[in-house]
C-alpha cells in the first residue's frame, strides 16, 4: 500500500527540518558528491514527468520544483525560528 501524501509530506517535512547542513569545506566535491547520488536522480526524474504531466519545457520544471523546496525551506527556517522566539519569550527572566 503507497504512504498518503499527507504521510509522504510529514516524511519530507521531517527530514527537511532534521538535515539542515552545517557547514560545508569543498563546495565542487560537495556538489559533485550529490549529483552523482539517487536522491539527486530522482529530484531530476520527477522535473522530467512534472515537465510530461504538465506540458511544459523541463526547465520551467526544474525551476517550480526548486521554487517549492526553496519556499518549503524557507517557511520552515522562519517557523523554527518564531518558535525559539516565543519559547525564549516564555521563559521566566
Amino acid at each position: 500500500m503507497a504512504p498518503s501524501v499527507e504521510d509522504l509530506a510529514r516524511v519530507f517535512n521531517t527530514a527537511l527540518i532534521s538535515t539542515r547542513e552545517q557547514e560545508m569545506k569543498d563546495f565542487s566535491a560537495e556538489l559533485y558528491t550529490l549529483m552523482q547520488g539517487r536522491a539527486f536522480k530522482a529530484i531530476l526524474s520527477s522535473i522530467h514527468q512534472l515537465s510530461q504531466e504538465q506540458g511544459i519545457s523541463e526547465r520551467e520544471a526544474a525551476e517550480s520544483v526548486i521554487q517549492a523546496f526553496r519556499k518549503v525551506d524557507r517557511i520552515w527556517s522562519e517557523y523554527i525560528f518564531h518558535e525559539g522566539v516565543d519559547r525564549l519569550k516564555s521563559q521566566p527572566g
